[in-house]
């Protein structure tokens, strides 16, 4: 099976190890059926270290030499495609293609694995023109791309690898910032979830808005804040089978490495997270 995780700030996200490394670039990993020792291993949150995969045609630069990473028992990992400029969230399309967020561009790209050998063959702009486009999701054929201040849907009705449709949903979403990423998460209720990051450090913010989690309806008409106290919440995601919100929370700059802890928070309609 095939998992796909997208880089952030630092120059590549694999996994869960982050690696300094000067090339941006996503990776593909494969994952293979555990042992009954490995399962054991992975219950106790430990963490196995494995050799990147690098294909032959990425074996320069820093990947001329072996690089490291640490993983769940079971999985191996690979660089699925290279040289990309600051790419952000992942979202595997309906038509198995992988989209790619490239905020400091203003790009959606699509990248196409024809052969299925983990390595992409071949990759385009699927959209440009956007705001600091960040947060990805699919409602069935249709994109949701979380831009810096509003939300809009993409679709490729005539199938030739480019959006043909753009429509603005909503601009309800205050941009920039210190934080001026947008995530969003499509609910079980059809509802569009946004997390809009804080416009500073710590602060007591003037617009409600900042430093929380925003439902908008499917079609961006009404919105509610529906849960606060949440600096910047990132990454998102639904339970597949409880249809629970559960969203990672980024804590206060300058006050050591580890200070404040990292939050994983199970998100409840009205629920205060505590910043700032």
């Amino acid at each position: 099976m095939k998992f796909v995780l997208s880089c952030c700030r630092l120059a590549v996200f694999l996994l869960v190890s982050t690696v300094f490394l000067s090339l941006l670039a996503t990776a593909s990993i494969s994952a293979t059926a555990p042992s009954e020792d490995a399962v054991e291993n992975l219950n106790n949150h430990k963490m196995v270290r494995v050799r990147l995969i690098v294909p032959a045609k990425y074996r320069k630069g820093v990947f001329s030499k072996p690089r490291y990473l640490y993983v769940p028992p079971g999985f191996k990992i690979s660089v699925f495609a290279a040289l990309l400029k600051s790419p952000r969230i992942l979202a595997v399309g309906p038509d198995g293609n992988l989209y790619v967020s490239l905020p400091d561009s203003g790009k959606i790209a699509v990248f196409k694995d024809k052969n299925h050998d983990g390595v992409a063959d071949s990759a385009r702009v699927f959209a440009s023109g956007l705001v600091k486009p960040h947060g990805l999701a699919w409602r069935g054929n249709d994109l949701i791309v979380a831009e810096t201040n509003r939300l809009t849907l993409l679709r490729d009705d005539n199938h030739d690898g480019r959006a043909d449709v753009r429509k603005l949903i909503t601009t309800e979403i205050p941009g920039g910032g210190m934080h001026w990423t947008r995530s969003v998460v499509v609910g079980p209720d059809g509802m569009l979830y946004t997390s809009i990051g804080s416009s500073c450090n710590a602060c007591v913010e003037k617009d409600a808005r900042r430093g929380s989690i925003v439902r908008f309806s499917s079609d961006g008409d009404g919105s509610k804040i529906y849960a606060t106290g949440l600096r910047n919440s990132v990454g998102m995601a639904f339970h597949p089978e409880k249809g629970e919100l559960w969203a990672v929370d980024n804590g206060r700059d300058n006050l050591g490495d580890d200070v404040p802890p990292e939050e994983l928070n199970k998100i409840i309609d009205g629920g205060d997270y505590g910043w700032p």
